[in-house]
Formats: C-alpha cells, sequence, structure tokens
C-alpha cells in the first residue's frame, strides 16, 4: 500500500561499486528510524527481485543509469 507520508529519495550513481557503497552507508541509518527501508537498481541483478523490494516498499531508491 502506498504511504503518502513518507519521504522517498532516487539516488543515481555512476557505476555499480559506488551504488553498493552508497548502499551501506544509507542502511547504517536504518537503526535509528524504524521502517526505514533502503534498496538499490542495478544492471545484471534479477529484475523481478528489484521490482519486489520496490513494492514493497522504500524509502530511498539507489540505482546505477548503466
Amino acid at each position: 500500500m502506498w504511504r503518502w507520508d513518507r519521504r522517498l529519495a532516487l539516488v543515481l550513481a555512476s557505476t555499480r561499486e559506488l551504488v553498493q557503497q552508497i548502499e551501506r552507508e544509507v542502511k547504517t541509518f536504518n537503526w535509528s528510524m524504524e521502517g526505514f527501508n533502503a534498496t538499490i537498481i542495478v544492471k545484471g541483478t534479477n529484475i523481478y527481485d528489484q521490482r519486489l523490494k520496490v513494492k514493497g516498499g522504500v524509502e530511498v531508491v539507489i540505482a546505477t543509469l548503466g
């Protein structure tokens, strides 16, 4: 279910490695915010699984254009 009261962010990075580094840093905030979720979208990973994570509810999506 979509919640309009949540803050959302899309972070775009130039490489897969940078996306993974950003994800690690963003997830350090998880312990202090209840229900805070982040996920990455990268090429070469199962798109179905990535889509399920986003539909499941995330506040931050970190992705690469490549």
